[in-house]
């Protein structure tokens, strides 16, 4: 994971940070990592009981000035981003089982086991329980291991199974990492327990990195889907039949003429009149088909613009559709 941190090399100095670790990594991996990398510590080894301080949180208040504990690993730790941390060495009684690491904000209580009737206060940050001298919490339990589970307290409280032998069960069930309320009971070998919190701990140090934040409200456009209109098809041609009639009527005039004058020059004159009607129907023809591949052309180009208009719109509904429900 990525984290963004300032770190105050000394009281003027500071310098931003990006810092890509596991977030399994602990802080004294963190810490040893920033010595190596300063140039100014030119090689030199990193102090055993290295550590770092918190001098500035500008999330999660009351963390300033805090030392983390060494053996804390980055989700657990309470370092957000964004804070400006320095490197500081710690004593070894630092981390020492009973040491005043401030005030109770929760109670452990064994409800049955070898060590029953025993009560233990848990302050905000990490605990560690099992048989081994230097966990938090000490049990005499021989079916619980050295260190069995992490008990976290912060804005809820949290129990992780560190590898045990014999694991966690939660209520009857199988478990390796649980959300406690004070009615949930917690069996660690032959030993049950239960965490009751000491009421809402406003200065609980967080338990992980994530920054929580509310957001105003979205207010996302609805799509209003215009009405579209295809181009209408171009028209069909009417259907002129052959003027046989026209034809055959000027060469019935010109016989009964030459048959009256008996004059041939009338006969002539009447034999124009087909050739004028059939050059005209000709050229109506024409005229119409010329007609006909224009609107055909026109048909074409509007739906090509009408298509190109129905893909942009389709583009723009589908960007509002997704505001409206992203996928």
């Amino acid at each position: 994971m990525r984290i963004r941190l300032t770190l105050r090399r000394d009281p003027a100095e500071t310098k931003d940070l990006a810092v890509t670790v596991d977030g399994l990594a602990t802080v004294a991996d963190i810490a040893t990592q920033l010595w190596a990398a300063d140039p100014d510590r030119k090689g030199s080894p990193a102090p055993e009981n290295l550590s770092l301080r918190i001098d500035e949180a500008f999330v999660g208040g009351g963390l300033r000035g805090s030392v983390l504990t060494r053996t804390d690993n980055l989700l657990e730790s309470g370092l957000r981003p964004g804070s400006v941390v320095s490197l500081t060495e710690v004593s070894e009684l630092f981390n020492a089982p009973g040491a005043n690491r401030g005030p109770a904000a929760a109670t452990l209580r064994i409800l049955s086991g070898p060590d029953v009737g025993q009560e233990f206060s848990l302050p905000s940050g990490t605990s560690y329980i099992g048989r081994d001298r230097d966990v938090d919490i000490r049990l005499s339990d021989p079916l619980t291991s050295k260190r069995h589970a992490r008990i976290t307290v912060g804005e809820s409280v949290e129990i992780v199974d560190t590898n045990s032998a014999n694991g966690l069960l939660m209520d009857g069930r199988p478990v390796t990492r649980a959300t406690l309320n004070s009615s949930d009971t917690v069996t660690l070998g032959e030993t049950t327990v239960t965490v009751v919190p000491l009421g809402r701990n406003q200065a609980a140090a967080p338990t992980s990195p994530l920054v929580d934040f509310n957001r105003s409200p979205r207010v996302v456009p609805r799509f209003d889907a215009p009405k579209r209109v295809p181009p209408a098809g171009p028209k069909r041609p009417d259907h002129q039949p052959f003027p046989y009639i026209m034809l055959m009527a000027p060469l019935l005039m010109g016989g009964i003429m030459f048959a009256v004058t008996r004059n041939i020059l009338s006969v002539v004159f009447m034999m124009m009149m087909p050739l004028f009607i059939v050059g005209h129907y000709v050229d109506h023809k024409m005229q119409a088909r010329r007609q006909q591949k224009e609107q055909l052309k026109q048909f074409r180009e509007s739906m090509a613009a009408f298509r190109q208009d129905i893909t942009e719109l389709q583009h723009v509904e589908r960007a509002v559709r997704l505001q409206e429900a992203p996928s």
